[in-house]
C-alpha cells in the first residue's frame, strides 16, 4: 500500500477508535428529530463540488430524454466464482458478462455515468434515447482485467464504487491504483464506497462521519476526481447517514433497493438492478423491463 494511503488510513481508524465511545448513535436517529451534530467539520475541499442550481422549463424542452427514468445495474466482481466462494452471486463470468452487453447493445441501451445523469437533471446536458449505468461494487480486479476490455469495446463508460481497503492490496483479487488510472482514462467515473463494508447506522455520527468523509478525501488525493457520488456499505442507511453524506459533499447516493433511477426522485437514494452471477442475457433484459416504472 502507498505510504500516502497507509497515513490517511491509519489516520481514519484512529479517528474511528477514539470516537467509538463518544459518538451518538445514527441509528436512533428518526425522521422528526434535530441533524446530527458533527464534531469535525469538513476541511474547504470537501465541499468544492457544489450541488448544481436546478434549471427547468426551456432546458428540459431542449433535452427531451433527460427525464427519463434510467436504470442503474449493480455488479460485484467479473470473474468465474472460486470453489470456495462465500457468496458465488456476487461473481458474473466474463463470457456472461460479454454476452450481457451484446444484449444491451441489441436492445438499444446507451451506458453513461452517474455525472452525466446528474448534469442532465439539472438541465445542463442531454442523455441518450435508452441509458443505462453500469456500476461495480468494491473494487475486485475482475473489473479492470474483464470489465475494461468488454466495454472499451462499445466505447462505452462504467462507474466504480471502490472501497479504499480494496486499493493495492497484494495477492490477486484487488485493484491497482494504475488499473483505476486506466479506468479513468477509458472514460470511467470514481465513487466511494467507504473503507470497509460497514453499517453506517450503527455507528456513532463522528466516526459515520469519517468513513462518509474520509473515503472521499482519500480518493481525490491521488487520483483528481471529483468522487461525486456514495454507494452506502452493505446498502445500510437512514436519515442521519444520509445528511452526513450530503455534508461531505456528494451529489448523490445509491443504495440497494431495486428499481430505477426516477427523475424528481432523492438524489441520496438512487435504488439500483443488482445482477446476479451468471444471469442469462434475455433474463437481465426482462428484469430491466420489468422493474421499468
Amino acid at each position: 500500500m502507498p505510504r500516502w494511503l497507509a497515513s490517511w488510513t491509519a489516520l481514519a481508524f484512529s479517528a474511528l477508535a477514539l470516537s467509538a465511545c463518544g459518538g451518538t448513535d445514527v441509528a436512533t436517529s428518526t425522521a422528526g428529530s434535530s441533524p446530527p451534530q458533527v464534531t469535525t467539520a469538513p476541511p474547504a475541499s470537501s465541499t468544492a463540488v457544489a450541488a448544481m442550481p436546478v434549471h427547468r422549463g426551456r432546458h428540459h424542452r431542449r433535452y427531451p430524454h433527460a427525464r427519463q427514468a434510467v436504470p442503474i445495474l449493480m455488479f460485484h466482481d467479473v470473474a468465474s466464482p472460486p470453489a470456495a466462494a462465500a457468496y458465488p452471486e456476487l461473481y458474473t463470468p466474463p463470457r456472461v458478462f460479454r454476452a450481457q452487453l451484446q444484449a444491451l447493445r441489441r436492445h438499444g441501451y446507451h451506458p453513461i455515468t452517474l455525472g452525466r445523469l446528474f448534469s442532465a437533471r439539472h438541465g445542463r446536458s442531454s442523455l441518450p434515447a435508452h441509458p443505462i449505468i453500469l456500476s461495480f461494487d468494491d473494487g475486485f480486479r475482475g473489473v479492470a482485467t474483464a470489465a475494461l476490455p468488454a466495454l472499451r469495446r462499445y466505447h462505452w463508460p462504467g462507474v466504480l464504487f471502490l472501497l479504499v481497503r480494496h486499493l493495492d492490496q497484494p495477492g490477486r483479487w484487488a485493484m491497482t491504483s494504475s488499473q483505476i488510472r486506466r479506468l479513468l482514462q477509458a472514460g470511467w467515473e470514481l465513487d466511494a464506497h467507504g473503507y470497509t463494508e460497514v453499517d453506517l447506522p450503527a455507528l456513532g455520527t463522528r466516526r459515520a462521519w469519517h468513513v462518509v468523509h474520509g473515503s472521499r478525501e482519500v480518493l481525490r488525493r491521488p487520483f483528481h476526481v471529483p468522487v461525486s457520488f456514495y454507494c452506502y456499505p452493505v446498502g445500510a442507511y437512514d436519515r442521519a447517514v444520509e445528511r452526513l453524506v450530503r455534508r461531505a459533499g456528494y451529489l448523490g447516493g445509491v443504495t440497494t433497493r431495486d428499481g430505477y433511477a426516477v427523475a424528481g426522485g432523492n438524489p441520496f437514494t438512487l435504488p439500483r438492478i443488482r445482477v446476479d452471477g451468471s444471469e442469462p442475457p434475455a433474463e437481465l433484459i426482462s428484469s430491466l423491463r420489468a422493474a421499468k416504472p
